[in-house]
């Protein structure tokens, strides 16, 4: 949400001040790691505001939105416009805003400030509960993640949940979304963390995933829309080495060029579940 423009059937009181007399400021700090946390400081100087707030009729409200993975959420701060707000860095990715506010905690009649010039003199305001009565800026900043899916030096994929039945693939982005079921998830979590299902792993998510990427990569119609994304530039860089060029990078080879991409999966997978049903037959 960007608001460097706002019009509204009332004034706001704006970081400059604008129409209404005072200062309106936020600043920020920020730690990411596997929760993102922003510590948030206000300073506000206008005595009508205060008194907005001091009463409980407006609050200090901060917005964060990821447009890249549709999280959106407003949190109220307490009535000195500082705290922490915590968000799990998994709902996270690429360019988070963060739109600094006053809003409305309840409609108020006949809202009036002091303001800079004489235009509003004497007029009032009816504000509606949730509108905007103070706008300070917005903050963006950057959340990366680490590949989670093993691969030829490193990865290509991330896992997240939906709510649909299906197994979904994202190219869009980096790294390469695989969304799954949300039951599925939980599954695939259990998973993951077995070194001895490791290579199953591979070969029931990544491996399906990769051939429709491989496809699309290979795709003259289709792959310029990707050459920009990472996932896209390592491939590029893949498909360069002698074991693949041994192979043949064309369209017919797709099913050979991704298991030696991940070492033979599907094979080793094999290997590894059989190992584990002797462990069982022999305990």
């Amino acid at each position: 949400m960007k608001l460097d423009i706002v019009s509204l059937p009332h004034p706001i009181l704006r970081k400059d001040g604008g129409e209404i007399v005072g200062r309106f400021e936020t600043h920020i700090g920020l730690v990411i790691a596997k929760e993102t946390i922003l510590t948030v400081s206000q300073v506000l100087h206008n005595e009508a505001m205060e008194k907005l707030i001091t009463d409980g009729k407006a609050v200090f409200f901060v917005d964060v939105s990821c447009s890249s993975t549709m999280y959106r959420m407003g949190f109220e701060l307490p009535g000195d416009g500082s705290g922490q707000i915590r968000i799990d860095s998994k709902y996270l990715r690429d360019t988070v805003v963060a739109t600094c506010l006053i809003i409305a905690k309840q409609d108020i009649p006949r809202y009036k400030n002091a303001y800079t010039t004489d235009f509003f003199d004497g007029q009032t305001f009816t504000v509606h509960k949730g509108e905007i009565l103070g706008y300070s800026g917005s903050d963006s900043f950057e959340v990366t993640k680490d590949w989670e899916t093993p691969g030829s030096e490193g990865a290509f994929f991330m896992f997240y949940k939906h709510a649909g039945k299906d197994v979904k693939y994202e190219l869009g982005s980096d790294p390469i979304l695989i969304k799954l079921p949300e039951e599925d998830y939980e599954n695939m979590k259990k998973i993951k963390k077995s070194e001895d299902l490791k290579r199953v792993f591979i070969s029931l998510y990544v491996y399906p995933a990769m051939l429709w990427v491989m496809s699309e990569f290979l795709s003259e119609d289709r792959s310029a829309t990707h050459n920009h994304r990472k996932w896209h530039k390592k491939l590029t860089d893949l498909m360069k080495e002698d074991r693949m060029r041994r192979i043949g990078v064309s369209v017919e080879n797709i099913p050979e060029l991704v298991q030696a991409i991940f070492d033979y999966p599907l094979t080793n997978s094999l290997n590894d579940l059989n190992n584990i049903v002797d462990k069982i037959t022999f305990s």
